[in-house]
């Protein structure tokens, strides 16, 4: 669990935003009303992800409080004093951020910037530069925001970074990084990654104009003077990459069921399109196992259908972890799952199937009265060279699903 310093001389505004960052980030907080006690608290009781300083203490005032603590602990300052001078000072002595003090709405982009610093180890930054003491420099400001930083000092260099960092969610690239022939490698990154996956900002002179506006066509999302400053560069990559999160969380509520979490249908088939075609060039092995819960109609009727939906949830959490990373699970119909397992034989298949079935027959849902037991019956169907699409193994699983509960049900069949 992360850990957060509060340090301001008003106890009714740390009790106020400890409980927000409390219950909305789930981060242990650590409150001071002086600097000095701050410090003692950063030498007995870190590492902290980030200490949030008020500009006025009991023992100190704005530059030694920003002088001591960023040379200590990750450093955010949460002050009302926003003139030129004060922000030039903040930002020379290397903190990771400021938030000005003025309403609630300061506090929501405290806990905003606590939630950023903490997902950020995961999110990968890449600086394509020909220059190194410029790519050091950018790189040691990402680090200050915990992202995972990359250099590139080539096209070649960028190019194997987009094809092998999987977080990678930004490149910041130089507009003559490859001289006139940048835009046919920012080209080549669009063939690899889309725009929803990743954004580019430009880094540019003011005479390169028009090679940020070439880039922009090609598929760059914006650009920025290399003569930036730290507040401009903070706000647009930050910026940049909040465009990203949303359009993902758009496009997943659109592939995602609503009540469980898993795929929807149309995911499905549009993945299990592309992972039999892999099958059909001879490229993997490929099977899919269909599962319906037992009686679910008579857990609605008798229960309500609220325990219903918690029945669902249950099964599909529980599939879920019995999964690896490449399968796919999808809610295709009422009590009705698929998972889709590249790579796997019907033999295996059958073997987690039967897994699945097992851990969901251990299920215990507790009602108001006692609790309530599940059972599933599922069907296991391999790929084979009479299937002509996914439809056709969708297909050749439900008949042994059926097989299945005609058999007695909460058992695996395979077709």
């Amino acid at each position: 669990m992360n850990r957060v310093l509060l340090v301001d001389n008003s106890k009714s505004l740390l009790m106020a935003l400890s409980e927000m960052i409390r219950s909305r980030l789930g981060m242990e907080v650590v409150c001071s009303l002086s600097l000095a006690d701050a410090m003692h608290a950063v030498k007995e009781e870190g590492p902290f992800l980030a200490g949030i300083f008020g500009t006025v203490l009991v023992d100190a005032e704005a530059e030694e409080i920003v002088r001591t603590a960023a040379q200590r602990v990750p450093t955010v300052i949460f002050t009302a004093r926003l003139d030129a001078a004060t922000q030039i000072m903040l930002w020379e002595r290397g903190i990771v951020d400021y938030v000005a003090k003025e309403s609630m709405e300061s506090f929501e982009h405290v806990v905003s910037l606590l939630d950023r610093l903490e997902r950020n180890p995961g999110v990968g930054v890449l600086v394509a530069h020909n220059d190194a003491a410029f790519r050091r420099r950018v790189a040691g400001l990402l680090a200050r925001h915990n992202f995972a930083v990359h250099e590139a000092a080539s096209p070649d260099e960028m190019l194997l970074a987009v094809q092998n960092v999987p977080d990678l969610r930004l490149i910041l690239l130089d507009a003559r990084l490859d001289g006139a022939a940048t835009t046919k490698r920012l080209n080549q990154v669009r063939k690899i990654r889309s725009k929803e996956e990743l954004a580019v900002i430009v880094l540019a002179k003011p005479e390169d104009r028009h090679s940020v506006a070439r880039l922009i066509k090609f598929g760059a999302s914006g650009s920025m003077s290399d003569d930036f400053s730290l507040e401009e560069f903070y706000s647009r990559v930050a910026l940049n990459l909040e465009n990203i999160e949303t359009l993902n969380r758009l496009r997943e509520s659109a592939i995602r069921d609503l009540l469980t979490g898993a795929y929807n249908r149309r995911h499905l088939l549009e993945r299990g399109g592309e992972e039999f075609s892999q099958h059909q060039r001879g490229n993997q092995r490929l099977s899919l196992i269909m599962l319906d819960a037992d009686h679910f109609k008579a857990v609605n009727d008798n229960y309500g259908h609220e325990t219903g939906d918690e029945v669902l949830r249950r099964i599909s959490d529980t599939v879920r972890k019995a999964l690896r990373q490449s399968d796919l699970f999808a809610r295709i119909g009422g009590e009705e799952f698929v998972v889709l397992a590249p790579g796997t034989d019907g033999r295996g298949a059958q073997e987690l199937a039967e897994r699945i079935r097992e851990a969901i027959e251990d299920l215990r849902i507790p009602l108001n009265k006692g609790e309530l037991r599940v059972t599933a019956s599922l069907g296991v169907a391999e790929a084979a060279s009479s299937d002509r699409s996914v439809e056709d193994l969708l297909r050749r699983a439900d008949l042994a699903l059926y097989e299945a509960k005609q058999q007695g049900r909460n058992r695996v069949r395979s077709a």
